[in-house]
């Protein structure tokens, strides 16, 4: 857990910056690549109403490429934080 720390510290420019928005930080504990966190969104409706039929057909690791491109996600020991600013 501390090295999550430093890296999410290092990835805000220090640890005072980190106390500041940790209220802004969303944690993905069960996520080990952004794809597990494309996955998770979409079932929490990231991409709005998705019937079940489509959402097999779905490039989760396309999508996950995307959303770490667009946001601010660190990867740490423990699973993958956004940053949401």
């Amino acid at each position: 857990l501390f090295q999550d720390i430093a890296e999410l510290a290092n990835s805000v420019d220090g640890l005072d910056n980190l106390y500041e928005i940790v209220d802004d930080i969303i944690y993905y504990p069960s996520c080990d690549e952004m794809s597990d966190v494309a996955y998770d969104k979409v079932n929490e409706g990231y991409l709005g109403e998705i019937p079940d039929k489509v959402r097999m057909y779905l490039d989760y690791e396309g999508i996950g490429r995307d959303m770490e491109i667009n946001g601010h996600f660190v990867k740490g020991i423990c699973g993958i934080y956004e940053v949401i600013r």
